[in-house]
């Protein structure tokens, strides 16, 4: 089955995916008509720079399939607490590593990025977790909700329902579960960053903090989000205070976690001195471990980036987890 020449809304019908197509189709209303109707080989070749790599995004659906068809892959998240209307189901995706000890394996939550608007789970959720299984890691993508406005303490839920799936299955997952990291990109990556926070995130549940966060081109600061986009994330009415607790780089303190981030020199969604920058600068004041890798280019969703400058990011942001690791 060549799975790059499949619509997206054909591969989300197979038989294999029964109950959970949202977890590979596009749901959201404005964008479901033209994403479900092409193949990866389209949608990576839609821009005219080459933001997706059509190998990664094919080898990474394929996996998914096999995993489908050897076992369980997809799980429910409760809706509780949601206080806005979603545009996508919640849900989580998991890749244990095969034929691991159990207990030993430590895990990532991966929070794909999609403007708060969608998950792109094809694009930088599927491809990551695989790379992660062949690192030793074992990988779980989450559909965290997404609308507009955006519920970010409902995001900090699917995460806490996420780690809480995850603990309870600890042993059908051959996981560690003290040793974990959230790791997400653009729009995810507030999430994930945001989860490395007191006020909003870890704490606030009583859960273990993350080993680490790994951040690509991430979301930082909805302070420096124009009035349009703050009017999107958080409709009409916005405090001081929802600024100060919806930007990490505010938010952070001596006990953020560790953090690998990276993104394109020249990014223009999320401006490096607008968004990371401000994180990294943070995390050094209050003498918080930080790598900052930026690359060459004006790229942004590379996802696992093995066609840019940016190839490799993975490896050495696995290697600055284990060197900060307490295991």
């Amino acid at each position: 089955m060549d799975f790059s020449k499949i619509p997206i809304g054909e591969l989300a019908s197979l038989p294999e995916f029964q109950g959970f197509d949202y977890m590979i189709a596009e749901e959201n209303p404005e964008l479901a008509p033209m994403v479900n109707a092409m193949d990866i080989s389209q949608i990576c070749h839609y821009f005219t720079e080459p933001i997706w790599e059509e190998r990664s995004l094919t080898e990474g659906v394929e996996f998914l399939y096999n995993r489908a068809c050897s076992g369980q892959v997809f799980y429910t998240l409760p809706p509780d607490g949601r206080r806005l209307p979603l545009s996508v189901n919640t849900g989580l995706a998991a890749f244990p590593v095969p034929d691991r000890d159990a207990g030993n394996t430590p895990f990532v939550i991966l929070c794909p990025g999609g403007s708060f608007r969608h998950v792109c789970k094809i694009q930088e959720g599927y491809p990551v977790a695989k790379r992660l299984n062949e690192l030793g890691v074992a990988a779980f993508v989450l559909q965290y909700g997404t609308g507009q406005p955006f519920d970010t303490e409902a995001s900090m839920e699917d995460i806490f329902s996420a780690l809480n799936l995850i603990q309870r299955n600890k042993d059908a997952f051959r996981v560690d579960p003290d040793h974990y990291v959230v790791m997400g990109f653009s729009a995810g990556g507030l999430v994930a960053a945001l989860w490395g926070t007191k006020r909003l995130g870890y704490a606030r549940y009583h859960c273990r903090k993350p080993d680490c966060l790994i951040l690509a081109y991430p979301a930082i600061s909805t302070r420096s989000f124009n009035e349009e986009d703050r009017l999107s994330f958080f409709g009409a009415d916005y405090s001081e205070d929802d600024l100060v607790s919806t930007s990490a780089d505010e938010s952070a303190d001596k006990d953020y976690p560790p953090s690998f981030i990276w993104l394109s020199e020249d990014d223009p969604e999320v401006p490096k001195e607008e968004h990371a920058s401000l994180l990294v600068e943070k995390l050094k004041q209050e003498h918080v471990p930080v790598c900052f890798e930026t690359y060459p280019g004006a790229l942004h969703g590379t996802g696992l980036g093995d066609h840019t400058s940016s190839r490799g990011w993975i490896e050495r942001a696995v290697k600055f987890w284990q060197n900060h690791s307490e295991r």
